[in-house]
Formats: structure tokens, C-alpha cells, sequence
């Protein structure tokens, strides 16, 4: 009767084991170029072609926050090619599209500028919506700048559909 316990219970640990190993996500590398397509919300004309280039490792543990380290560049902005990296902590996951917060801090002696925004990307880093929620570049305050990992201002606007809806009301543009 011991035995048949004992047997029982090394099944249900390895059972365990296996449904464990089986679904989670381990840490994963990632290092990908994609194009990319800068523009103003409803607004084609001044859209411009750069690419975002993303290497680092995507954290997913099981009882903690999900954080992504390592480098997210656009082309387009020098401040994001400085020599640091960045993290970027999962604040929603929905239907595989996660958002977060993009912080870029100045390397100056004082280290007061600070670009920022809010990024949403799938598991594969495929598409990708950034939103900088502080002026980049040349931009006004006012406008509502994207950058978005497709080839053309027609695509962009066809994933960001697609994201929002699997992601829901929290996703930017509206």
C-alpha cells in the first residue's frame, strides 16, 4: 500500500513537473530589424520610412511583473542609439499584446532629460506601436506622433486596428 502511495504521489509530481516545463515561458532572446513608419495621428503626407531595431531579453516569470532589457532603437532619433539600455516593465498583457513604459535618460553629467513613451508589441516583436508621450525630435507638443513597424502609412494604421483590437480600450490611438 506504501509502494502504490509512493507511486502515485512521484506521478503527480512529474505530472506537475511536465505541465510546469510544458507552459511556461521561459526567458527569451530577442534580436530583431524591422521597418518602421513614423507619422501624426490621420495624417499620411509627412510619414516618414526609419527602422526599430530591438535586441535584449524579454523577462517572463511566473509570479512577477514581465519586463523586457536591452535596446529599443529608432533609427530616426539619435537619443535612442545612446549606449544604454533600457527596461521596459509590462504594465497589461492582453490577447498577446503586451504595453509597457519606454524610458530614454539623458547621459549627461546631470542626467535630468528624459524622452518617454508608451510601447505595445506582440510576443514576437513583430508589431510594435510606439507613442511618445513626451515631444521627440522636432515634433509639437500637440501632435500625436506613432511609430509603427510596418512598411507604409496604410499598413501602420491596419495593425494599430489590429492591436487595438485584440488589446482593448487602454491601446493609443483610439
Amino acid at each position: 500500500m506504501r509502494i502504490k502511495s509512493t507511486i502515485a504521489l512521484s506521478l503527480v509530481f512529474l505530472l506537475c513537473i511536465g505541465l510546469f516545463l510544458y507552459f511556461y515561458d521561459f526567458p527569451k532572446q530577442i534580436n530583431v530589424d524591422r521597418a518602421a513608419v513614423i507619422f501624426t495621428k490621420d495624417n499620411p503626407s509627412p510619414s516618414i520610412n526609419t527602422k526599430v531595431m530591438i535586441k535584449g531579453t524579454l523577462y517572463r516569470p511566473i509570479f512577477h511583473q514581465e519586463k523586457f532589457v536591452g535596446k529599443v532603437i529608432v533609427d530616426s532619433y539619435p537619443f535612442t542609439k545612446v549606449d544604454s539600455s533600457v527596461e521596459i516593465y509590462v504594465t497589461q498583457k492582453t490577447h498577446g499584446i503586451r504595453m509597457g513604459n519606454l524610458f530614454y535618460q539623458q547621459t549627461t553629467p546631470n542626467f535630468l532629460g528624459t524622452e518617454q513613451a508608451l510601447i505595445w508589441f506582440d510576443n514576437e516583436f513583430e508589431n510594435i506601436n510606439i507613442w511618445p508621450t513626451t515631444p521627440w525630435g522636432d515634433t509639437k507638443r500637440d501632435e500625436n506622433v506613432f511609430i509603427v513597424t510596418k512598411s507604409n502609412y496604410e499598413q501602420a494604421i491596419n495593425m494599430q486596428k489590429m492591436m487595438r483590437e485584440k488589446f482593448g480600450i487602454n491601446f493609443v490611438p483610439k
